[in-house]
């Protein structure tokens, strides 16, 4: 039975927008959950809601201390991050954010050997309560930037341009069927499991 690190935003976490002040979905309706269900895999969710790319000396020896800490018994390290950076607020590009997913990639590079890394590229943003068109635009622009990244570093990439995942009225979270879509498609798409 594989163990399988997942560090990523709201989205790997399970938000349910739905909910006034913001909630998880059930569990086993969100796809780390649904993948633990259908493969037997122990999947480690460390999904936090509003985490950017640790780029801060302080955040990336923070959460590669953390991710460290499960390598030993990790045969994966799935990391899917960059809808946060792009919703600062602060005008960051999809280059910037590409920018600081190499800084943090390469530390954790550090602790973990890179056949066990795997780039999950986030599925692009639609219109919504919580985006903007240049913020729409960004997330598009993601695909590229993550794909010449992951082929410079050699490290493993899904890629989900044309995955069609349902999104919640935010534009942002993935709604229940959302999580079971990308669920599939992560099983077809990863060998492993």
């Amino acid at each position: 039975m594989k163990n399988i690190v997942c560090f990523g935003d709201s989205n790997t976490y399970g938000y349910d927008p739905r909910s006034a002040f913001g909630s998880r979905y059930p569990d086993g309706t969100y796809w780390v959950d649904i993948l633990h269900i259908k493969t037997g895999c122990t999947f480690w969710n460390m999904g936090v809601c509003g985490r950017e790319i640790p780029h801060t000396l302080y955040q990336i020896q923070a959460a590669c201390a953390e991710l460290a800490a499960r390598e030993p018994s990790a045969d994966a390290l799935w990391i899917m991050l960059g809808t946060n950076d792009l919703l600062s607020g602060q005008q960051i590009t999809a280059e910037t954010v590409g920018l600081r997913m190499e800084v943090f990639l390469n530390s954790l590079l550090n602790n973990f050997p890179v056949h066990k890394l795997r780039l999950i590229i986030p599925v692009k943003m639609q219109q919504g309560t919580w985006t903007t068109t240049e913020v729409i635009e960004e997330s598009e622009k993601l695909q590229p930037v993550f794909r010449s990244l992951a082929d410079r570093l050699h490290v493993s990439l899904t890629q989900t341009e044309s995955w069609n995942i349902p999104l919640a009225f935010d534009g942002v979270h993935f709604t229940e069927q959302g999580h079971k879509k990308f669920a599939k498609n992560l099983l077809r798409d990863i060998p492993l499991l």
